[in-house]
């Protein structure tokens, strides 16, 4: 009955709250700058907010605040590789996993998220192959502008390559996001998809992020919340996101554990399944015999 009345199908539950970890900032070092692909951001204007009279930062300064917030540049340099665990649950659907993310400076990233009774979900770059493998859809290797994005969600420090990573930047007011009085920051994407982000006015501490995303059933309105900031060896990183997905779902996710220890060598080496797929692209095709 209780499915019945769900508008999705649990599984079509569980690849949208993975979809939307993925999108999360559980990276520690892009943890202020969860990104979504820009593929997934329909070219669409969202409406302006209302500007009270107050005078407003330059995005210059307003980024430099939001760099020192969250430890300061050379903080966050001083990571080249870090690994995250964590949990996510979807508490409507009974759904809950368990999530692992390692990342490393040249586009080097690997997640891997695991359901009981759904199976893993994988996605990860050596810098040179994007890949996923799931389920859902099996093991893909992206290209084109797919394989584009997940290089930029790869990059080790978003919020300091912001401005590379936007075609444009602007901030546009002042509003309330999760309780909080908050700086909007409106992100436009190399393919003209916008996104805001809501920057705490106090703490100057990203508040969440709004922004809306094609799903198979459509297109779906995404607002996080971030919160629950805590120190990781220099770097405050929000250990709690909660996301409403288009008003049906809520997903929560947990950071447990962060980790910037150098990583195992072979961490991101290319899973068989996508190696399998390497090699059948590389096979000449078998020409038929004549009659």
């Amino acid at each position: 009955m209780n499915r019945e009345k769900s508008p999705i199908s649990q599984f079509s539950c569980v690849a949208v709250a993975v979809t939307v970890l993925l999108l999360s900032g559980i990276s520690p070092v892009a943890a202020q700058t969860a990104t979504a692909p820009a593929e997934l951001i329909p070219k669409v204007k969202l409406p302006t907010v209302e500007i009270p009279d107050v005078k407003l930062p330059s995005v210059e300064m307003l980024l430099e605040k939001m760099v020192n917030a969250v430890g300061g540049e050379k903080a966050i340099r001083k990571h080249t590789s870090q690994s995250v665990t964590g949990v996510f649950e979807v508490p409507a659907q009974g759904i809950i996993g368990d999530f692992t993310s390692r990342s490393a400076k040249g586009n080097l990233s690997t997640t891997q998220v695991s359901m009981p009774g759904f199976g893993d979900f994988l996605q990860g770059s050596n810098g040179a192959v994007i890949w996923s493998d799931n389920p859902q859809e099996g093991a893909q290797i992206l290209e084109g502008a797919k394989k584009e994005q997940r290089l930029i969600q790869s990059i080790f420090y978003p919020l300091l390559d912001i401005k590379k990573t936007y075609k444009d930047i602007k901030v546009a007011g002042v509003t309330k996001h999760a309780g909080q009085k908050c700086y909007e920051l409106n992100l436009t994407t190399q393919s003209g998809g916008e996104r805001r982000m809501y920057v705490n006015m106090t703490s100057f501490l990203i508040a969440g992020e709004k922004f809306t995303a094609s799903m198979p059933m459509g297109d779906v309105e995404f607002i996080s919340e971030f919160s629950d900031y805590k120190e990781f060896d220099g770097v405050m990183i929000a250990t709690n996101n909660l996301t409403d997905i288009g008003g049906f779902m809520q997903q929560i996710l947990t950071i447990e554990e962060v980790s910037f220890e150098p990583l195992e060598k072979g961490t991101f080496d290319l899973p068989d399944s996508i190696k399998k797929l390497l090699a059948d692209d590389d096979e000449p095709a078998t020409s038929q015999p004549s009659d």
